[in-house]
C-alpha cells in the first residue's frame, strides 16, 4: 500500500463531460470489496500522510481514477491512496483534475 506519487494536476472545470469510459462505469475493483483491517489501515495511512505534509499541503486523495494517456477506453489506476507533491486543491469536492 505505498502512495503513488504523481505530478501535480490542473484542475478542469465539472462542466466537462467524463471523457475516459471508466469515470461513469464500474471498474473490477468497484465490485471488489475491501476487509475492514483495510480501511482501517487506509485511513490511518491518509491520517499520518496528512500530518507529516501538513505544512506543505500536498493533496492525498484515495481510490481516485488516474489516467496516463487521454484514450477513453484506458482502464485506470486506482491506488487506496494516492500523494500529490505540491498540490493544493480549494474544492475539495472537485471531481476532475487534468496534468
Amino acid at each position: 500500500m505505498n502512495p503513488l506519487l504523481i505530478e501535480p494536476p490542473a484542475p478542469v472545470t465539472d462542466s466537462e463531460p467524463p471523457f475516459h469510459y471508466y469515470d461513469l462505469h464500474p471498474t473490477r475493483e468497484d465490485f471488489t470489496g475491501s476487509s475492514a483491517v483495510q480501511g482501517h489501515l487506509v485511513r490511518y495511512l491518509v491520517s499520518l500522510l496528512e500530518w507529516h505534509y501538513r505544512a506543505e499541503g500536498w493533496f492525498i486523495a484515495t481510490d481516485l481514477n488516474i489516467y496516463r494517456r487521454k484514450q477513453r477506453n484506458e482502464y485506470p489506476i486506482a491506488p487506496d491512496v494516492a500523494l500529490f507533491k505540491g498540490v493544493v486543491v480549494a474544492d475539495v469536492g472537485q471531481r476532475t483534475f487534468r496534468s
